[in-house]
This record gives structure tokens, sequence and C-alpha cells, in this order.
């Protein structure tokens, strides 16, 4: 009876997602060899049972073979004649005797039948686990193999068998090298594949152990054509894999892991085959010498760092060189299309991308039926390409900003997902508008008619807009509130269809369904956040997505919604003025960014929004040289070149920051500048730094109607500080120009609608700028009450800009108080330590504009006073500020 540690381990199961995903394995020479091989391993398995030990001995003997990509007939048989012998010496002379049966005009037909027929019910006692299953590696190989078989004409089999014939009779060692097998990925410098002993408590007993393959990226290079390539090298190949050589020398292959699958390559000669590439002829090897494995574990590694990490993907140049190689050899290989897409997304170009993508669902649209056993019908139609190609579409739209058209698309998408009754696609479709209604409408920089503002249809038309920004629709929603009953039922229904289009795992479905209302309920958080409505429900969300556990295999899906929820959490505390917490919660997850088996870290949107969190945070804190230096590490990181999605953000981040400081440090030039870039990236922005660059320019009307224009436009925004925001640009212009009232109540209305959101650091701000107000018109009291109450939140939960401000607001309640009221020596008293503090605050919000207003109201205020000596000494320190920045501005408008 066979060993119980069989039942317990099946070693081909382990590697069937190496196979599972491509259809066609290439037929050559060796590959049949192998196929015989495996053939006469299984007829002797089925007569006498192997052990555990030997099963694990002659898959990895197999594996071996099939990962060496090629060898020739000779060293074929010296691999496999000690290790066969060892096991049963009659094993090796079977297989000869069945090599020699097609030596002549026979052709070897794939007898996939005869190899995963199951067990008879007489034998099931005796040989409890067969030699080769239908969805193990060996299975999935030798089905592969018979596609191909199928698919081959007359004239390709007869040039086949012609192939195999010479191949016996060809003494001459192997060429392999591979083109591909040398790319360098951030793990290796070399293609390896390593077998590594796991401990565990049966290792003792003889227990077959786990063995990991490492499956290393491919590297193609693009060279020109020359003569010596094509002639045969001279120098013979030692290709033979160390773990080939120990298992044909009688050394085991769990005792030495360090020594196994490590290949040596060295030149061959090149294929007459061609792929031409810009006017560049390249010369791939011939098929032998490219493993459908190794592509399609290419495909995948590139498939996930393009999304993953960009800057580490291979170079677009050699990537396409790639592609058109792979495409050539492996037609079924229907990812290619895909990965094509996304290198066209990542160099910009919306027409091959799109063009790679429908030619994806082109070919998807008709392909190879793998799922039924009996050969009576080899194509099917498959339907999903009807409802997923528009999906997939509308995204790739919504990346190139192609707002109206991805729209039109999802449209498609969810009537055909009704038509079929597919809640999977139809979850996907509202995600994506979702997606796409949260982007920002763009607005322009500048009012069309300044001088027409009653114009109420085009007002109404951008209120419009407006609200239709973060649109969710509540009844497309109610779909993915599913319960985990119905998902389960689903799950089930699925699994119990017999359409070729619905093999799909139910736990994959049940962890994709959580995935897509963990992302729905991302969504709503940022919604809410933005519109500031029920902080409990956004804190609880964003808890919830923070801790999604997808299950094992899917940890990469886990970590993108968890990160992408501190993402969030960390620009919501940022908002709300814990600059310090969301500075060290996006510092976690910038710096301790661990990546995975294909690339080191990830470079996602996530990881750009966590250090320009961090940029914000140094400049609110007015510590510039901070946010610049991260500032130059994100751009380092997150390239215009490889990563153009990522780099938007940090362009934008780098535009608001450095506007503020030269602005602050009165370099108006360099701020126009900025302002100029700013206006494509954040036109709400720009409106309102370009008005109040206007208005300290001395161009107060144009000013005033940039202000104006904002404040309309904003006026039924969901986006409540953006709102608020505006308003207060306009009343401080207002205040500036004389128009108290008009600013006062403008003022109240924020204050009500700040109480009304729990928005306690704008609360602060806008008592701040009432009690500006009250120390301009004299009300001293009043003002220093407003202060009183603003106080405390301004030093702990705002900016240095805003500190300064509070200490300027200070002063000038005690400086234009009423002479009649004030007591000479006490007041004096009041000022200096006011005018200090004010000055110390100016100092440290770097801000020596801000420091020349407060000199030159204090000068005015002790020249009022008679005190030359305090006039002289803040007239000299304005006239040393002034040589440094000539600009000047009026602080109330701030």
């Amino acid at each position: 009876m066979m060993d119980e540690s069989v039942a317990r381990f099946d070693w081909d199961d382990a590697f069937c997602f190496v196979f599972g995903h491509s259809i066609c394995e290439p037929i050559t020479p060796y590959r049949l060899c192998i196929y015989l091989l495996i053939r006469c391993l299984d007829a002797e398995h089925r007569q006498h049972a192997f052990t555990s030990k030997q099963l694990a001995d002659l898959s990895s003997l197999i594996y071996s073979l099939m990962l060496t990509v090629n060898l020739s007939f000779t060293e074929t048989c010296r691999v496999i004649e000690k290790a066969l012998e060892r096991i049963n010496p009659n094993l090796y002379k079977n297989f000869l005797k069945k090599v020699d049966q097609y030596r002549g005009d026979m052709e070897i037909l794939i007898r996939r039948d005869e190899l995963l027929q199951p067990p008879r019910r007489c034998d099931r006692s005796e040989r409890a686990h067969p030699l080769v299953t239908s969805k193990s590696l060996l299975g999935v190989f030798i089905r592969r193999l018979a596609v191909t078989r199928c698919l081959q004409s007359v004239f390709e089999m007869q040039r086949s068998h012609k192939q195999w014939s010479d191949w016996l009779s060809d003494e001459r060692p192997s060429t392999n090298c591979d083109i591909v097998a040398d790319y360098a990925n951030d793990f290796s410098q070399k293609a390896r594949f390593s077998l590594t002993a796991r401990s565990n408590p049966f290792a003792a007993s003889g227990e077959v152990v786990h063995l990991t393959p490492l499956i290393e990226d491919v590297h193609l290079s693009a060279v020109k054509r020359r003569n010596k390539e094509n002639q045969p090298s001279s120098e013979p190949s030692d290709v033979v894999m160390s773990t080939v050589c120990a298992i044909s020398h009688g050394e085991s292959t769990v005792n030495h892991p360090a020594d196994v699958f490590v290949c040596r390559h060295v030149p061959t000669a090149c294929s007459r085959r061609k792929v031409m590439m810009n006017g560049v002829e390249l010369q791939p090897q011939l098929e032998e010498l490219q493993s459908s494995i190794r592509a399609r574990a290419f495909i995948i590694r590139q498939l996930h760092q393009l999304q993953m990490s960009p800057e580490e993907a291979m170079p677009s140049e050699q990537l396409i060189a790639a592609c058109a190689f792979i495409k050539s050899s492996y037609p079924h290989l229907s990812l290619v299309h895909l990965l094509e897409m996304l290198n066209g997304v990542r160099c910009r170009n919306a027409l091959a991308a799109e063009h790679a993508l429908r030619a994806f669902f082109d070919w998807a649209t008709m392909h190879i039926n793998e799922y039924q056993s009996n050969s009576s019908t080899i194509t099917s139609i498959d339907m999903r390409p009807l409802r997923y190609a528009p999906l997939l579409h509308a995204r790739l739209a919504r990346l190139f900003d192609q707002r109206e058209h991805a729209r039109n698309l999802l449209i498609e998408a969810m009537q055909q997902a009704q038509a079929n009754r597919d809640l999977i696609c139809l979850r996907l479709a509202i995600v994506e508008q979702a997606a796409i209604d949260s982007l920002a409408t763009p607005q322009p920089t500048t009012p069309k008619t300044l001088k027409k503002p009653n114009n109420s249809k085009q007002a109404s038309n951008g209120a419009d807009l407006l609200t239709s920004v973060y649109k969710i629709s509540p009844l497309m929603l109610m779909s993915m509130w599913a319960s985990e009953s119905l998902i389960d039922d689903e799950a089930e229904a699925t699994d119990g269809e017999e359409r070729p289009d619905r093999h799909v795992d139910s736990g994959d479905m049940r962890a994709f369904i959580r995935k897509l209302k963990d992302c729905s309920t991302l969504l709503g958080c940022i919604e809410q956040a933005i519109s500031c409505e029920n902080a409990e429900s956004v804190r609880a969300g964003l808890q919830s997505c923070i801790m999604a556990d997808y299950g094992v295999g899917r940890e990469c899906s886990t970590k993108m919604i968890s990160e992408a929820a501190r993402a969030v959490s960390c620009t919501v505390k940022l908002q709300n003025g814990f600059s310090a917490d969301a500075a060290s919660d996006a510092s976690l997850l910038l710096y301790l960014n661990t990546g995975d088996t294909y690339c080191r870290r990830y470079d996602t949107e996530t990881q750009v929004i966590a250090a320009v969190n961090i940029v914000y945070s140094h400049a609110i804190n007015a510590r510039y040289s901070s946010a610049l230096s991260v500032l130059e590490m994100i751009k380092e990181r997150f390239t215009m070149k490889n990563n153009w999605q990522c780099a938007i953000h940090w362009k934008r981040c780098e535009s608001l920051v450095r506007f503020d400081r030269a602005f602050m440090l009165g370099e108006w030039n360099e701020a126009a500048r900025w302002l100029e870039r700013m206006k494509s990236l954040a036109p709400d922005e720009a409106n309102l730094r370009t008005a109040v660059l206007k208005f300290c320019e001395g161009y107060i009307s144009d000013a005033m109607d940039l202000a104006l224009y904002q404040a309309q436009n904003c006026s039924k925004s969901k986006d409540v500080r953006l709102r608020l925001r505006s308003d207060m640009t306009l009343a401080m212009m207002l205040a500036s120009c004389g128009n108290i009232y008009e600013a006062q109540k403008i003022l109240q209305r924020c204050v009500r609608d700040a109480h009304r959101f729990n928005l306690e650091n704008f609360f602060a701000i806008l008592m701040r700028r009432r009690a500006s107000i009250d120390a301009l018109e004299g009300r001293k009291e009043s003002a220093l009450s407003k202060v009183r109450d603003c106080e405390w939140i301004i030093r702990t939960r705002c900016s240095r800009l805003e500190n300064a401000l509070l200490q300027i607001t200070v002063f000038m309640a005690h400086a234009k108080c009423k002479t009649s009221l004030k007591n000479s020596s006490e007041y004096e008293a009041l000022m200096d330590s006011a005018l200090a503090l004010a000055r110390s605050e100016c100092r440290r919000a770097c801000a020596p504009l801000l420091e020349k207003a407060l000199l030159l109201e204090a000068a005015k205020a002790y020249n009022l006073l008679q005190n030359r000596e305090q006039r002289d000494e803040c007239a000299a320190a304005f006239r040393e500020l002034d040589l440094k920045c000539e600009t000047t501005i009026k602080w109330t408008v701030l």
C-alpha cells in the first residue's frame, strides 16, 4: 500500500498555477522525449506503485528536465540513466525501448486520456495516488501538448517527426542560451531555481518536503544583426543543471538546497526568425530555447510591476521587443496584450493602450475549451468580452481623462451585465462610476465674463457640474451591500454552472466581492470626508478597510485596500489640523513599505499621497527646506517617464508649496510662474492664490472679480472646506477695501457652517478673522474675547502663518484702541510684548513680508504715542527687511 504521506501532500498540485493560464506548449523533440518518459513512468506506476520518496525523486527529475528548456538526446540519457536505475533497473531500458518504437515512420501521438485516466476501483487500495492528475503540473503539461498537436496540420506533424528523428541521431551537445533568462531583477542576478527543504515534524520519516520554485524574470535585448551571429558556436556548452547532475550521480536533492537549479549559460547561435522593432532587426532564439513557463512568469511579473512598481519594470523599448517575441512564439498567451496595454499607459500612449486592450478581447472571444474532458468541441464562444470589454475600456478612458467617453462605455457595460445577470461586472461598473465621479471637475481658472455676474443660466450649469462631482447612485450601491449568505449562494450557483465562462472559484469570488464592497466603502468615506458629513461613519469605514483581509494568496489586494484606507486617514487628519499625527502615519506608509516576491516595494498612489502629506505637513509648519528635500526624493522615486499617474500628485504639491514659499518671501515673479503650472493642476487653488496675489500687487478690481467668481462657483460645491476658504478670501478682501458690513455677514455665515460641520480648526480661523476686523475697528475687548476663544485651537492645530496672524491681531487690538482709555506705561508695555511675540511668530512662519507689514503698523502706532525711540527701531527693522524683499502686502487680506 502507498505511503500515507502522499495522500497528505500532492507534489504535482503544488505547481499547477504555473501552467494554469497558458493553453499551448510548443512541440519540440526534447518535450516529446519528456512526454515518453512520463508515459514509461506512468505505466510502471500502474503495475508497481512507487513510494513517496520515489515519487518525489521522479517528480523532481521531470520538473528539472522541463526547466532546462532544451537538451540533446545524449545529454538527456546521461541525466536520467542513474536516477531511473536507482528506482528500478528496468525503467531506463523500458524508456529506451519506448523511444526506439518511434525511430521509424511512426509519429508520436499525445494520448492524454490514457495518462489522465483515474485509477480503476480494484486498484485504488493498492495505488491511492496516480502519477499524473489532470490539474497537476505534469497533467497540464500533457494537456497542452495534446492541444498543440491537435492544432497542427499534416505538414507540421511530418516536419515535427523529422525534427524528432534528426534529434535522436544528432550527437552534438545542445545550445541552451535563453535570451530572456538573464534579466536582472531585484532579488537575484542569475536565472536560478531553488529547492528549499522546510523544517517539519515529518522530515525524519522521509515524507516529501515542500519544493518551492523561485520563478525569475526574463530579459530581451534588441541587437542589430551581425554576420557572425548566423554561424554556429564552436564552443561546447555546459547546460546541464547542477540538480540534474546531482540526481544522475546519486545525490539527494533535498539534502543540498544551496546547489540546486543553478544554470550556467553560454552564447549560442541565433535563429533565422526575426522580429522588426523600429527598424532594428531582432534575432530571437529558436522556439525550443524559450519555455512557455518562463514566458508566462515573465508576463505575470511585468504586469505586477507595471501596476505596483513601474520603476522596477523592464524599460519600455525592451518590453515592446519582448512582447513581440512572445506573440510570435506563443500566440495563445493572451495576457501579453494586457502587458502591452499597461506599457502604453506608462508611455501615455492612449491609442496603443486601447489597441492592445481591444486585441486582448478579440482574442478572448474565441478560445480553446480546456474544461471539457471530451474532444467533441474544440472551441467555444466566451460571452464575457461583451461585458468586460467596455468596462476596461471605460477604465482606460478614465486614466486618460476622457470622462464622457468613459461614462458612455459604462452604460454599455451595465446593460450587458444586467442582461446576463452578471453581478460581478455590475459591481465593477459601479465602482468605476464612483471613481469617475470622484474626479475633480475641471473649472476655468479665470471667469469668461467678469462684467456679467447675473447670467443665471451659466451659473446654474456650473453648479450642476459641481453637484455631479462625487455623486454615487444609492440604488446602484445597494447591489454591493450583499450579505455573506447571498455571496455564498451566488458562488455556489456559479460553481454549479456548466457554461464555459463560469469556471470561477467560489473563494476567489467571495474575496473579490468583499474587495468591491471595501472599495465602495472607501469611496463613500472619501465623499463624506469631503462633504464633512458623519465623521463617525467615516472613522468606522476607514477602520474596516484598514482591517481588510481577503485570505491566503491575496495579500496584494489586502495590502492595497488597507494602505489606501490609511492614506485617506492621513489626509483626513491633516485636513483637521493634526499635522504631526498625519506625518507620522504617512512616514510609516512611505518608508516602511515592503514589497512582495515580484518587487521590492510598492510605488502606487497610496505611497505618493502619503509622501505628499509629509510635504504638506512640513509646509504648514513653515519648514520649507525639509518639505522641498522630501519633494526632491519623491520626484526621483515617482518619475513622469515611468509613473506619470503618481507624478501628478507631487507636481500639484510642488506648485502649491513653491508658490506659498515664493509669495511669503516676496519673490512674486517666481510665484507667478508657479501659478501658471497650478492652473492646470489645481484650478480652484490657482484662482484663490491669483486673487490674493493680484490684490497685493494693487489690481484690486480684478482680484475682487476673481474672488467673487470663485465664491459663486463653489457656493453649491460638496467640498465644504473649499467653499469656506473661497468665502473667507472674498470677505477679507471686502474688509480690506472698507466694506466691513458685507465682510462680517459672509464671515458669520461661514462660522455657522463650520459649527454645523464640526470643523474646529476652520471655526478658529474664522474667529481670528472676525477678531482682526474688530481690532481694525478699535473694538479691543471684542477682539481679545474672540482671540481667547480661538487661541488654543490655532496654537495646536493650525499653521505657523495663522499663529503669526493671531499675534498680529492681538497687537493691532492694543494699537487701535482709543487714546482716551490708554494708560501710557501699561499700554506701551502691552504693545511691546505683543510686538515681540508677533515678530517671533512671523520669523517662525518664514514670512518676512508679514513682519514688514507688522513693523509698518507698529511704527505708525508708536508715532501716535510720540515714542520716537520705538518708532525709529521699527523703521530701521523695516528698512533692513525692505532691502531683502522690496514688495509689501496688506496683512488683513490673509
